[in-house]
């Protein structure tokens, strides 16, 4: 579809309250062989625990709640970092400050296996399956990477053209016919990797250290974004310069394309934007201020994580006053 002559709508409806600190992570996804309206939905917190919500029937919705939480998973001894969900949507890995993953069995919210980062007692800041979910990639503060398989055993480190600061994210190509992982840091750099370590590409893509990172659905174009306050939109084809620059208001903690349009979403600090890629115009065509309501965390909410929903129409938005908010992004012809 032809974005270029719509008008886009944000239309704020409801909160998910179940956690007891601030947001950071959150990942979505769809039972198989169900419609992509059934969203599988999980998020990850400060508090520890991860939260599978069930989501409200359009009845049950309203501006307070847009779902409740399903099943708690507690397990982790620290912050909850990163979620990665199976290909297949049946299995979930968390990793977290207390040097593990933990992979999550979501028929029943049981834990399959407990992944301990013995070798070096290092913190994990982020987590990936791979395309084919036989293997687990994960980084943090080591400053290097690390691939496992579901049993917990390590099948490798990466040794060369490691980052030079803490790898703050890591992520796997969802399509097939374009694979590769990326890895982004602390040090600003960008890098592009093949099978289990081989290089493929490293870049200096911010001044400052990178936070988010996300790779759109058919592999073609990554985005980095952090705290230089700017996105950075990447060809996979040509890394010589950024494809498209979008500045925005602050830190940027979280970036996720949408499945169904070229659209990439923007968790900053201070609100949520929305940029077209297939556009030329640097604007956003959405900007959205967080939704207040009172908790028992103090001071001005700030957006920490994000996710589309599995069909593109809803935006999650995790932030620090332990509450997602949901979004309908709403299309009219102009």
């Amino acid at each position: 579809m032809d974005t270029q002559n719509v008008k886009v709508q944000a239309k704020f409806c409801g909160f998910l309250e179940g956690h007891e600190a601030g947001v950071t992570c959150i990942s979505t996804g769809h039972q198989t062989g169900n419609d992509k309206e059934s969203d599988v939905l999980i998020s990850g917190g400060r508090d520890k625990k991860l939260i599978m919500w069930k989501i409200n029937s359009d009845s049950e919705r309203n501006s307070e709640s847009f779902g409740t939480p399903f099943i708690s998973l507690t397990g982790h001894s620290n912050f909850v970092s990163d979620l990665s969900l199976s290909t297949d949507n049946k299995f979930c890995l968390s990793s977290s400050w207390d040097n593990s993953i933990n992979l999550w069995k979501l028929s029943n919210g049981t834990l399959a296996k407990r992944i301990s980062n013995n070798h070096n007692k290092k913190s994990i800041f982020t987590t990936t399956f791979c395309s084919e979910n036989r293997q687990i990639f994960s980084a943090g503060n080591d400053n290097k990477i690390t691939l496992w398989n579901t049993n917990g055993e390590i099948k490798g480190v990466s040794s060369e053209k490691n980052h030079q600061d803490f790898v703050s994210k890591i992520r796997h190509s969802p399509s097939l016919k374009n694979k590769f992982f990326a890895t982004v840091g602390w040090d600003g750099k960008l890098k592009l990797w093949h099978g289990a370590f081989l290089p493929l590409a490293s870049i200096q893509a911010h001044d400052a250290p990178i936070y988010a990172l996300s790779i759109n659905t058919n592999g073609l174009y990554i985005a980095t974004g952090g705290k230089d306050n700017c996105v950075k939109i990447w060809k996979v084809s040509d890394l010589s310069k950024p494809f498209k620059v979008y500045k925005t208001d602050s830190t940027v903690h979280d970036l996720a394309f949408n499945p169904e349009y070229q659209w990439i979403a923007i968790a900053t600090e201070k609100s949520l934007r929305i940029f077209d890629v297939s556009t030329d115009t640097v604007e956003p065509i959405v900007v959205i201020s967080p939704e207040q309501k009172k908790t028992k965390i103090q001071g001005v909410p700030k957006f920490t994580s994000l996710a589309w929903s599995n069909n593109g129409k809803y935006l999650y938005a995790g932030a620090s006053d332990s509450l997602i908010r949901v979004h309908k992004i709403d299309i009219a012809e102009a």
